[in-house]
């Protein structure tokens, strides 16, 4: 549930659990969301709520393969940040993050699109 208290354009966390896990959350004006962790190597995670459009991306990259949906929405929604640069996550990638890094994005991009 969104805390619609919180100011827009500002990080938050949403609740004690994810500021537990790092977990911040932003409200655009336009009431999208969009959430933000750190992982284990100093990268900034940042995964956004999805469009129709988007979502049917993702089941192309899943190809109709049920454990594959999950790679594939994280692969969609999250952009990593490195210093000034900024790029999709590879579903290659998610395969290799530490266990935890990938439970952030996991936990991210089930709240904002489920």
């Amino acid at each position: 549930m969104t805390n619609t208290n919180q100011p827009k354009n500002e990080w938050y966390f949403e609740d004690e659990n994810d500021k537990e896990l790092g977990i911040e959350t932003q409200s655009y004006d336009n009431g999208n969301l969009v959430k933000r962790a750190t992982l284990s190597d100093g990268r900034i995670a940042i995964v956004r709520e999805l469009k129709g459009k988007d979502m049917k991306l993702v089941d192309k990259v899943s190809d109709g393969k049920k454990d594959e949906y999950l790679s594939a929405l994280m692969h969609v929604a999250t952009k990593i940040h490195d210093g000034d640069k900024e790029t999709g996550i590879t579903l290659e990638e998610l395969d290799e993050l530490k266990g935890k890094d990938h439970t952030k994005l996991k936990i991210m991009a089930t709240t904002l699109n489920f």
